[in-house]
């Protein structure tokens, strides 16, 4: 039995730290797609604001709330790319997977900083692993997402699959 799974990939010109432009290219894309319910959307790293060292705008939608509401009503898996601000000011390049109720399933934290960028003078790294299972419909994938430099460290991966991850999704 070959087992598959729907994957789109979203790739746009990302407007620099314009999230309601983003946003909206985002919406029409998907909208266009004519995506099967339950695909799994994938956005690129920091999707709603492109590669920026500065903090998020405040303007413009919330990403996670962005993501569930687009998810919700698409009845789509969608794994969205955004900074994320912590507790302290710290601000983490994320990867949130929002499930088609809407609701997150799980968010992924860079490990891997971009340093020749000075991604690492700007963004706090994270420390795990997130693993997410995305049933479909013939039977439940593992999903571990990842962010772009994280490509270059194998072991992060392998840790993945040890834990049981089966699908990579790597936002870039």
């Amino acid at each position: 039995m070959v087992r598959a799974m729907r994957i789109a990939a979203l790739q746009f010109d990302v407007a620099w730290r314009d999230r309601a432009a983003n946003w909206a290219a985002m919406e029409r894309l998907v909208g266009s797609a004519n995506l099967a319910p339950g695909t799994f959307v994938l956005t690129p790293e920091l999707a709603d604001t492109g590669f920026t060292m500065d903090p998020p705008p405040a303007e413009g939608p919330e990403p996670v709330a962005a993501a569930a509401a687009m998810a919700k009503a698409r009845g789509l898996w969608l794994q969205v790319g955004h900074a994320e601000c912590a507790p302290a000011g710290a601000v983490l390049n994320a990867a949130t997977v929002v499930a088609p109720d809407g609701a997150v399933r799980g968010t992924y934290r860079k490990i891997h900083l971009f340093s020749p960028g000075r991604e690492d003078r700007h963004y706090r790294a994270g420390d795990a692993i997130t693993l997410v299972d995305v049933p479909s419909d013939d039977g439940t994938w593992r999903i571990a997402p990842a962010i772009c430099y994280d490509l270059r460290f194998p072991e992060l991966f392998r840790l993945a699959a040890l834990a049981g991850a089966e699908v990579f999704t790597v936002g870039a």
